[in-house]
């Protein structure tokens, strides 16, 4: 089962929000779009580690709602434990133990989760490139604990890869090509 990058915004890493820094960023996401209809099966993100956070880290996939995150339609099997995780940005892969199918032009997030205790001084951070964003979507979202707040319109855009399966993706239509030797 290959993983082959589909979407991605591999951009600078001009600035960075906090997981679990406080109540206001209990969460974080960022929206894409995939290109083909073909099950997911890794999500690389650009992480950090502030301080000493104890605990793991771990994504989930959420479908969307008017530009929100809405239900979660999955999770990442793999905890990322944060001791693991290095004080220079690195891009970290969650490896989905079962891919999930989503639709080609849909709307979904990749919200980043935690189950360490809010902490201004020990937390994760998640690089955010507001110079060039190479992708589509500009904002982000974080979760207070009752509902998300979307920040959008701003050049704002989590650094991310969403990878799928090639063996689930079904090419439709089209044409070929066929190279004679």
């Amino acid at each position: 089962m290959a993983a082959i990058l589909d979407r991605s915004n591999i951009g600078s890493q001009d600035d960075f929000a906090q997981l679990a820094y406080s109540g206001d960023y209990s969460l974080l996401a960022v929206q894409f779009v995939p290109s083909v209809t073909a099950s997911c099966n890794q999500i690389d993100l650009d992480l950090k580690k502030i301080g000493t956070p104890s605990g793991n880290v771990k994504v989930k996939l959420y479908s969307d709602n008017s530009d929100a995150p809405n239900i979660q339609i999955g999770d990442v099997s793999n905890n990322v434990a944060c001791s693991g995780i290095s004080t220079s940005f690195t891009y970290i892969p969650f490896t989905l133990s079962t891919p999930i199918a989503l639709t080609s032009g849909t709307k979904y997030w990749i919200v980043l989760d935690c189950d360490y205790s809010i902490s201004t001084d020990n937390n994760i951070g998640w690089s955010i490139d507001n110079t060039t964003p190479g992708y589509g979507y500009k904002g982000y979202g974080r979760w207070n604990g009752a509902s998300w707040t979307i920040i959008a319109g701003t050049s704002w855009v989590f650094n991310f890869k969403e990878y799928y399966d090639s063996t689930t993706y079904k090419p439709t239509g089209g044409a070929f090509l066929y190279n004679f030797i």
